[in-house]
């Protein structure tokens, strides 16, 4: 009988000892993983080659065929509501829409834009 209840208490203590051996060692905030932000794959670049992906990047954007927040910053002409003429104008930001919110140089107003070719230019990028 002294066998027995041996054996029988033996039990968990292997199970518990197989549970902990086969459980990832350190939990998931122990363990540091490396996200594509955090590569910083620009800086492992050449500069050159970084400033080529980022003027591919922002021309996309401006065309509507890309992911709108890349062209926040970029200078462009910008098709102005009031007399459907282009202007310089810089991209301050992007609406719930997708479209942008641009500051018209020189005249200091700003206006939605939609994010297509049409109401975009490029400007000093199309010669990419």
């Amino acid at each position: 009988a002294g066998q027995a209840a041996a054996a029988g208490a033996a039990a968990p203590a292997l199970a518990a000892a197989a549970a902990a051996a086969a459980a990832p060692q350190g939990s998931l905030e122990q363990q540091q993983i490396a996200t594509p932000a955090e590569l910083n794959i620009a800086a492992m670049l050449p500069a050159s080659v970084a400033d080529q992906i980022r003027r591919a990047q922002v021309k996309q954007a401006l065309l509507g065929q890309g992911n709108a927040a890349w062209a926040v910053g970029a200078a462009c002409l910008a098709l102005y509501s009031g007399d459907g003429q282009y202007y310089p104008a810089t991209v301050k930001g992007v609406t719930d829409a997708g479209n942008f919110v641009v500051l018209f140089e020189g005249y200091g107003n700003e206006e939605e834009v939609r994010a297509c070719a049409h109401d975009m230019r490029c400007g000093a990028l199309d010669d990419m």
